[in-house]
């Protein structure tokens, strides 16, 4: 399923749905998120990085970072292993889903990240990735 649009590409804004419920508030507390384990996989560390130096960090609690600890480490089981189960790859994205990694979880829960104006677009997120054969 593609990634829903953004709410300014949109030509009419969206109707809010009537299973929409009204949001029950609490209040967020200090984040404490444990140390980097020095034994993750590259691909476990980079995940750890950069979920803390994104936008999404800024709605994680504590629980959250124990939740993306754990998932680095079983990011760096299957790392390591020559076949990795689909089960648990598929327990890892599914966790990383919930944490909202990407743009189109993020999406999927209505949080769009805008980037400041002051931010230079990366030259990656510019490139034309389309097939040229077509």
């Amino acid at each position: 399923m593609p990634a829903r649009m953004r709410e300014d590409e949109l030509a009419e804004p969206r109707r809010p749905s009537r299973l929409v419920s009204d949001v029950t508030r609490g209040v967020a507390q200090p984040v404490r998120a444990p140390e980097p384990d020095p034994t993750w996989s590259e691909s476990a560390r980079a995940m750890w990085d950069g979920y803390w130096s994104s936008g999404q960090a800024g709605f994680a609690q504590s629980s959250d970072a124990a939740m993306l600890w754990r998932l680095c480490h079983l990011m760096t089981r299957a790392d390591g292993m020559t076949k990795p189960s689909a089960m648990l790859e598929t327990a890892i994205i599914n966790g990383l889903n919930g944490l909202l990694v990407t743009e189109g979880s993020r999406r999927a829960a209505r949080i769009e990240l805008d980037i400041p104006p002051d931010v230079e677009t990366p030259s990656w997120a510019l490139e034309d990735v389309s097939d040229d054969d077509e």
